[in-house]
């Protein structure tokens, strides 16, 4: 058998095994699964921001880019990094305590508390927009997932 295919294993059974133990021990309800039950510090919240950032989406649509458009694209890199840095810095810890004193789990009900909306309209354009976007994102992701998987194992696309 190829060493990547039994590294790939190894490593997808050795995930599964701390998301089930994780799941089993640490998950109480949905305050731990969406927020950690904010426990988690700003190493870990940095951490998971950065790996959820650096998705299949961008490194493969960042990548083409430099391919197609040269060393200009460097440039892109290091405004996004800046961009993340500043926001982590100024906006990530007003955020957090205003979301620990109302009470707040996601985007929409970080909105809903913060214009004080009664009606619920901008939880439900929150949700909808989330709704829309995801699919293409998610679309991404599989395609950059076929693509890795295909090249990684040296598989024929057609």
């Amino acid at each position: 058998m190829n060493w990547v295919i039994i590294t790939f294993l190894a490593y997808s059974l050795i995930c599964l095994g701390i998301t089930l133990y994780v799941g089993k021990t640490k998950i109480l309800n949905m305050r731990d699964y969406f927020v950690g039950g904010r426990r988690i510090g700003w190493l870990g919240t940095g951490m998971s921001y950065m790996a959820t950032a650096r998705s299949a989406s961008s490194m493969l649509g960042d990548s083409g880019l430099a391919y197609l458009m040269g060393y200009p694209t460097i440039f892109l890199g290091m405004g996004m990094t800046a961009v993340e840095f500043l926001n982590m810095l100024y906006v990530g810890p007003r955020l957090r305590k205003f979301a620990e004193r109302y009470d707040c789990t996601t985007i929409a009900d970080y909105l809903e508390a913060r214009f004080e909306d009664r009606a619920r309209l901008l939880r439900g354009l929150c949700i909808l927009t989330i709704v829309v976007f995801f699919i293409a994102y998610i679309a991404a992701q599989y395609v950059g997932m076929s693509l890795a998987f295909t090249t990684m194992f040296g598989w024929d696309c057609l």
